[in-house]
């Protein structure tokens, strides 16, 4: 009996699409790592997660990706792990000085990334799909002079 091994059980094995959901999460803005592993951060979908699922966290900006493994669930929240977490911002890194008198933000998944005068916080244009498309303008045009 010493050399016998236990088997797995064919109702222990099955697809895991049909066992587990994979979510895809956007998260606002500014949201912390810290926010989004607490529990109550999750009270609003708590509903339609379950234990095994995942869910991948990504910001509008499309800065960092997150991937998460969902432990418990109950009415009021989840209790999740991060699986990995991958931060973009310095492949995107702004190609700008700290002397130049404009900067480059996210400004919401209706304007995009936006030209933004440092003094006065006035954006100069917006609607650019990606920082490099910000800087390419900056570059063509006489503001970056």
């Amino acid at each position: 009996m010493e050399n016998e091994s236990r088997q797995l059980l064919e109702r222990n094995f099955g697809l895991a699409e049909q066992r587990r959901n994979i979510w895809l999460a956007t998260a606002f803005g500014d949201v912390t790592e810290a926010e989004i592993t607490n529990h109550a951060f999750w009270a609003h979908v708590s509903r339609m997660i379950r234990p095994s699922d995942e869910i991948i966290v990504i910001p509008e900006s499309n800065e960092w990706r997150m991937h998460l493994y969902v432990i418990r669930v109950d009415k009021v929240g989840a209790d999740v792990a991060i699986l990995s977490k991958h931060d973009f911002r310095e492949i995107a890194k702004e190609a700008l000085d700290g002397s130049d008198p404009f900067t480059i933000r996210w400004r919401g998944p209706h304007a995009q990334y936006g030209v933004v005068r440092k003094g006065s916080n006035e954006v100069v244009k917006d609607g650019f799909p990606s920082k490099e498309a910000a800087l390419e303008f900056l570059r063509d045009t006489s503001l970056a002079a």
